[in-house]
């Protein structure tokens, strides 16, 4: 379709561009959730993998333990798999009260939107059959892509790197594959490739359902210290080393991944399983010549170029197959999204105390306050707790300009002591407002107790020529 699909993680959403960079649409409100709906209200928790079927992309929502899709005509997403609650193991309908082989299931499927997944992290369609790099129990999930159950496909369970049959029937049973969080897929139509992160690892997958699990290049081979043997060492499938791979792409016989933490883009020649590096030096980097990245994660092939998700450099870079060149690809016109608006709090129960009146001179419109926060002997404002105050809207009167007041929480300095409060007013006159907000106080010295005390402040006001420039309100906390 010349679209290109990100997953902007930390940004909870999927911008979608042609591959010049020209911005076609965004998945995604910004906000962490799970909420289904159109795209400008949809939720997501740092989606990763996803794959496109016609007019469909699915999506792997990692951090919400669920599967969604977006129709992209109709734009609008819902979610096909999971409950949102994370697994606590691979095998769907698992009683951990079973003892004999007969209390257990035939096979390990379950319904779809009522089966518990656990970080789902990249995706693959074979035929009719969604595939699923099921990282959180070490496995390879597959879905018909009619929605009608859902379960692993390979690996016991166990975290390693082992090969083998595809499935047990006893969870965790051995002499079946292992995985160790397995995160990127790609194919040549007859196996999975799969990078499998945690053992350093790619594995092929056969997608007929028989023959067994094998390791293309990595640490399978080793009696010991499997998860714990990596590196960047090109040559032949025993001997070379990866680090950490998080992502695969198969093109005319060559698998290229993404060898995140060693900085760089990896070829395996799939006849043999020899490995070479593609691009990339090993430092750590955001240049284009020499080509450097910062853990790259996520790879793609088409019409003769590299996709990479640079993650480190919030960049998407495209290497040329023929040439190695390597650009960064400039996506006119995107934007983050906007700040999610904080909560307005109830201030129920907290403390009420009215100021004596003051008063102050207006400067562009404000009457300027300082709450001097006077702390009970051997505390102290915690520093990394927020300073933030709301002036509440119910409560102006007088002066004070309720069509002025801010709709969400004002912010000082993280360790600001007066805290500063700035009252929008019309003219001079007379006026009050109430200021809530909450003192995040700790113990002197070690790590001590600490507290939160929640004040609404009455700040009765007189607004005129003469007063003075900055009022100051003092509050004594207790202890």
């Amino acid at each position: 379709s010349q679209r290109l699909f990100v997953a902007d993680s930390n940004h909870n959403r999927i911008v979608i561009t042609d591959l010049a960079g020209k911005l076609i649409d965004i998945i995604g409100s910004g906000r962490e959730g799970k909420g289904d709906g159109g795209f400008e209200e949809a939720e997501f928790d740092k989606p990763q993998g996803m794959v496109v079927r016609d007019g469909t992309l699915y999506i792997a929502d990692t951090e919400n333990h669920l599967l969604r899709k977006a129709d992209l005509a109709a734009r609008t997403v819902t979610t096909i798999a999971g409950t949102g609650v994370q697994a606590d193991n691979g095998f769907p309908g698992l009683d951990p009260e079973a003892t004999r082989l007969s209390d257990l299931p035939r096979r390990w499927v379950g319904p779809p939107t009522k089966t518990k997944i656990a970080s789902p992290w990249d995706l693959w369609i074979h035929e009719d059959e969604l595939f699923i790099a099921m990282a959180g129990p070490h496995q390879i999930w597959k879905m018909p892509l009619d929605e009608s159950v859902i379960g692993p496909y390979a690996g016991n369970g166990r975290e390693d790197i082992v090969d083998g049959s595809l499935l047990p029937r006893i969870p965790y049973q051995e002499g079946f594959s292992s995985f160790a969080q397995p995160s990127g897929l790609s194919s040549d139509g007859k196996v999975l490739f799969v990078a499998d992160s945690e053992g350093s690892s790619v594995r092929t997958v056969p997608l007929d359902g028989r023959g067994k699990v094998e390791t293309l290049v990595g640490t399978s081979n080793l009696p010991v210290n499997r998860l714990f043997t990596f590196g960047d060492v090109d040559g032949d499938r025993r001997t070379a080393r990866f680090q950490h791979c998080l992502g695969v792409a198969f093109h005319n016989g060559t698998v290229y991944v993404a060898d995140t933490y060693n900085n760089k883009i990896r070829a395996i020649e799939v006849r043999n399983g020899a490995v070479t590096t593609f691009v990339g030096d090993g430092e750590a980097g955001a240049t284009d010549e020499p080509a450097r990245f910062d853990e790259p994660a996520g790879i793609s092939y088409l019409d003769g170029k590299l996709y990479v998700a640079d993650t480190n450099n919030h960049a998407i870079r495209v290497i040329d197959v023929a040439t190695r060149a390597t650009t960064t690809l400039t996506i006119a016109g995107l934007e983050p999204p906007a700040k999610p608006t904080p909560p307005f709090p109830s201030f129920a129960g907290a403390r009420e105390v009215t100021a004596d009146a003051l008063r102050v001179t207006a400067v562009d419109g404000r009457a300027n306050v300082e709450i001097a926060i006077a702390f009970p002997a051997g505390w102290k404002l915690n520093p990394f707790a927020p300073q933030r105050y709301y002036l509440l809207p119910d409560s102006a009167q007088g002066v004070v300009s309720s069509a002025n007041l801010p709709t969400t929480g004002v912010d000082n300095e993280p360790a600001a002591v007066p805290m500063k409060v700035s009252i929008p007013v019309d003219g001079d006159g007379t006026g009050s407002i109430k200021v809530g907000f909450e003192i995040y106080y700790c113990q002197d010295g070690g790590e001590g107790l600490c507290k939160v005390a929640p004040y609404v402040v009455t700040i009765p006001l007189t607004v005129a020529a003469d007063g003075s420039a900055v009022g100051s309100i003092p509050l004594r906390l207790p202890r």
